[in-house]
């Protein structure tokens, strides 16, 4: 069940928002789920001196600028603006998504009525010395993955449990923004690191989401959220990742290894589809990957050069299904759980 409330939505960005006001939960204004489907690059500068912003990513690395310095945002970090401080979004990948939870900004002078908690929060993120980007702690992570969008009317009871989770979540961000004491690293899920060396010994083969939950012994949802905490995306969008990766280097590597072949051999059904996916994730197309950063390309061995003087005669070889081991690819340029570092 999902707590009611008025609801916006922005499909340009997919954008949905809870507003907060009445409902409670002062000086809380509105919670604000930001995805970015296709990706996102170049917001204007912006200030702010009525509110103070709390930017919590739950999907992927999202490049934040705050007075001038830039961050990179992944699960497992809050990044605090303070009123009146210029920020503006950097930058955001296909498919990265984050919240953003506006607070009002503390009024000067005496207060008439004594604070209330969430009051005494606004006070602290609004002058809490020491770094705008922190870890945040597993309660904190396991409160902000219970929160939701709402779509539809709900009991009040669950909506109540709703609003004291996101109470709760902004509590936890207060405290851990006033402890000048870092909060230490957490080290990878087992199940994460598990699942994870199974991908890279099997990137040739076709991988899915229920192989993976097998392998982790975890619940589906359990380790969906894990992997998605620990690594900062989902579990598919690593395997395709990597496989695009691995391809990238492979061509790179290798000028006689044709494009088909290397689809095949990391088990994409079509050209046309690993082509399709490896522009998604690589930002060019396989073939256009061949380029060097000084601008020459490594043409394939399926057009040579050596007919008679005055004339190219083209000699093409039947296309050999390579394996990827041994010798196939590159070596591996392994991976890394992320934890809640910068």
């Amino acid at each position: 069940m999902l707590p009611t409330g008025r609801t916006t939505a922005a499909p340009a960005e997919g954008q949905g928002v809870v507003v907060l006001d009445g409902r409670g939960l002062d000086p809380l204004l509105t919670l604000r789920h930001h995805r970015y489907p296709d990706g996102w690059s170049g917001r204007s500068v912006r200030r702010d001196s009525s509110r103070i912003l709390l930017v919590l990513p739950s999907r992927g690395g999202i490049g934040f600028e705050v007075e001038g310095q830039a961050h990179t945002l992944r699960p497992g970090q809050s990044l605090r603006i303070p009123p009146g401080a210029a920020y503006r979004t950097r930058h955001a990948r296909p498919h990265d998504a984050c919240w953003t939870l506006a607070m009002a900004a503390p009024m000067g002078g005496q207060p008439m009525t004594p604070l209330t908690a969430l009051e005494r929060a606004a006070v602290l993120l609004a002058s809490a010395p020491g770094p705008l980007l922190r870890r945040t702690s597993r309660e904190a992570d396991s409160a902000l993955g219970r929160l939701r969008v709402p779509r539809q009317p709900a009991h009040w009871l669950a909506e109540g449990l709703w609003e004291h989770t996101l109470a709760t979540l902004v509590l936890l961000l207060a405290r851990e923004h006033a402890t000048a004491l870092p909060i230490p690293p957490r080290e990878p899920h087992p199940a994460v690191t598990r699942v994870i060396g199974w991908i890279e010994d099997h990137l040739e083969e076709p991988v899915d989401v229920a192989r993976l939950t097998r392998i982790s012994a975890l619940s589906t949802s359990r380790f969906y959220d894990l992997f998605t905490t620990q690594v900062g995306t989902s579990p598919k969008d690593y395997v395709l990742r990597r496989k695009t990766e691995v391809a990238r280097d492979w061509l790179l590597a290798d000028p006689a290894v044709t494009v088909t072949e290397v689809a095949h051999a990391l088990s994409f059904s079509t050209s046309q589809h690993f082509a399709t996916v490896f522009r998604r994730y690589q930002g060019t197309s396989p073939s256009g990957v061949r380029r060097s950063p000084s601008g020459t390309h490594v043409r394939l061995r399926e057009a040579q050069l050596d007919g008679p003087a005055g004339g190219e005669t083209e000699q093409r070889e039947t296309p050999v299904h390579r394996p990827i081991r041994p010798g196939g690819t590159p070596a591996h340029t392994g991976f890394s759980v992320r934890t809640s570092g910068c």
